[in-house]
């Protein structure tokens, strides 16, 4: 047995040793996300999810999951660029097969909305990560509903490096 155990702590430290000459490394676990949508109820609006390919690998992979509207439901058809699959009444699949690969379908919005996200984190130190973001669009303007991510209105991003690092933010506009 202790050999074997021997072995197996060896086979350990190699990986570890190739893992950080190669400059690599992975994640894959799951975030619960929740955002209060009851401010959103008797309009009408889209969900947009985008994962942006940053680095040169081509193999992160996100799945929505478990969507839960909170007495909200979807609605219409989903469009679909790059690597993405799915619609909101199932789940909803995006992998960097692209340098843009975005999901997007309507909903009406009930009191939350929620869902799991399963997600892996490949990564190549030294390159630009991928990043997930969730917007929500306001489809009387056309246009996402203002964050106070100042960049692009989102309101989650997560860049996918060696551990997720995830960013939230609200709406900071009074009509929202």
């Amino acid at each position: 047995m202790k050999a074997t155990m021997q072995k197996a702590i060896t086979a350990i430290l190699a990986s570890a040793v190739v893992c950080f000459f190669i400059g690599s490394v992975s994640y894959a676990g799951t975030i619960k996300v929740g955002l209060d949508t009851s401010q959103l109820i008797g309009g009408s609006f889209s969900i947009i999810f985008d994962l942006i390919g940053g680095d040169t690998l081509g193999d992160n992979t996100l799945t929505i999951r478990n969507l839960s509207f909170g007495g909200g439901a979807p609605i219409g058809n989903s469009s679909l660029i790059g690597g993405a699959s799915g619609d909101l009444s199932t789940s909803i699949s995006l992998t960097d097969a692209e340098f843009l690969n975005s999901f997007y379908e309507g909903f009406i919005p009930g009191t939350l909305l929620s869902f799991d996200l399963d997600l892996t984190t490949n990564f190549v130190t030294g390159e630009t990560p991928d990043r997930f973001a969730l917007y929500i669009l306001d489809d009387a303007t056309g246009l996402p509903i203002p964050t106070t991510d100042t960049l692009a209105s989102a309101f989650l991003v997560i860049d996918l490096e060696s551990f997720p690092v995830i960013q939230t933010f609200g709406s900071d506009s009074p009509d929202y």
